[in-house]
């Protein structure tokens, strides 16, 4: 049976948004849960930071493109303390105050490649910060819908076992009541009694179970408390609509730890560049206005030029560099190989698991019918005195296997779609 859904605004998939409280007694859906905790998790937030960090070295490798303005002032007071005047050059030490002041311009021309690459290899380095952020959220958003899940599952649990311990009673009542009445021996008390106190301690299991999950749920928010709250639980199966095919092409395409990966490999692609412009020479501008003289008003001047420069021999530095950069690329491509193979293996279990646990609430559901079915009977003949102890424990147990099978059918099959979703690269 479904549970009312309470009024709940949450809007916290964004970084940096304020997780609100959750109200006591209202219904978490799985994706107000989600939010919760992508807005908590603190792993997400230390991946943005790493991210924005990430940003500023994009900027710094930029700022290669741009001249730069420098601005020098100063201030000199020479006194003489001691001359020779026998040396020539003593009349060069004496007493007066200098002054200078200067602008100068600097534009990089041309360094071939080397500012390209580091340009390059920081905006993949920036998506690859990023992914890595996708990739947290992916990683929590799975976790809550295990939890989520676990905790509805468990639920459903404890309510059969209500169930199955209602039924239990019902049969220590018509087993007293026969005896009562002289129709049924005491066996049949002590048989109803001892099915009953089994049935007690299943409950007790069942319903700390609940406790447990709720308390996974809550840590997976990446909360340390909150009020009561419910959540939607329901045994009615929806199909989940998947095809591998689909399932790996969108893996490919948008699991975030692939794309980080693949990023990666593009910013050691820059990287190379920039190992490479070791080979070439580098060409520079600049241009200069400056201010010199002991007295008012200063001396001026401007100069202007441009320099070559070009590394000759650096002890094969520069080769070493290149190969070691070709080497880690090679590497990375080596395990985005190998991420795609682990991608499609995933997809595959994922996928048939989902068919296999499809086919199996299938056939838990016609069981739980038939077992439904079948207690009724028993419970007619049992409480009409034509049915033995036996039966109606076994019609009782058989239900309770059943409708045990379709949970953990149903459990196991949300458990597949959220692994999908997980493949797919799911945040939310």
């Amino acid at each position: 049976m479904k549970i009312a859904i309470a009024a709940l605004l949450l809007s916290l998939c964004a970084f940096g948004a304020d997780a609100q409280e959750i109200v006591a007694g209202s219904t978490l859906t799985l994706n107000q849960c989600v939010s919760i905790a992508l807005g908590n998790d603190p792993d997400i937030k230390s991946y943005q930071y790493t991210a924005n960090a990430q940003k500023a070295v994009l900027g710094q490798a930029k700022s290669s493109y741009y001249p730069s303005l420098n601005a020098t002032a100063g201030y000199t007071s020479n006194h003489a303390d001691k001359t020779n005047p026998a040396d020539p050059y003593a009349s060069t030490i004496g007493k007066y105050d200098s002054k200078n002041a200067g602008l100068t311009l600097s534009q990089l021309v041309y360094d071939f490649g080397k500012t390209g690459g580091s340009v390059r290899a920081g905006k993949a380095q920036a998506r690859a910060a990023e992914f890595d952020v996708d990739n947290a959220r992916v990683e929590v958003a799975y976790t809550v819908k295990q939890a989520y899940h676990a905790f509805a599952f468990a639920s459903l649990g404890l309510k059969l076992s209500d169930e199955v311990l209602a039924q239990y009673g019902k049969n220590v009542y018509f087993a007293r009541a026969h005896y009562d009445a002289k129709i049924s021996p005491k066996y049949d008390v002590t048989k109803a009694e001892a099915d009953y106190s089994s049935a007690k301690l299943n409950n007790i299991k069942a319903s700390n179970d609940v406790k447990l999950a709720r308390v996974y749920l809550i840590n997976s928010m990446n909360l340390t408390s909150a009020p009561e709250f419910n959540i939607e639980a329901s045994t009615e199966f929806v199909k989940y609509p998947a095809d591998l095919d689909e399932i790996v092409k969108a893996a490919y395409a948008a699991k975030p730890d692939l794309q980080s990966l693949i990023a990666q490999a593009d910013a050691l692609n820059g990287q190379i560049s920039v190992a490479r412009s070791g080979y070439f020479p580098t060409l520079s501008a600049s241009a200069g206005y400056n201010f010199l003289g002991t007295r008012s008003p200063l001396s001026q001047g401007w100069n202007a030029g441009v320099s070559l420069s070009a590394n000759l021999f650096s002890g094969m530095a520069t080769r070493e560099k290149v190969l070691e950069q070709e080497s880690r690329l090679a590497a990375l491509r080596a395990k985005v190989e190998s991420a795609k193979l682990s991608i499609f293996l995933g997809a595959e279990q994922a996928y048939l698991n989902l068919l296999q646990y499809e086919q199996a609430v299938a056939t838990a559901s016609d069981q739980v019918r038939q077992a439904t079915e079948n207690l009724e009977i028993a419970n007619i003949r049992y409480q009409t005195g034509l049915g033995s102890p036996m039966e109606i424990s076994d019609a009782t147990v058989m239900y309770n296997n059943a409708s045990g099978s379709l949970l953990n059918s149903l459990y196991n099959y949300k458990l597949a779609e959220s692994e999908i979703e997980k493949i797919k690269g799911s945040k939310q």
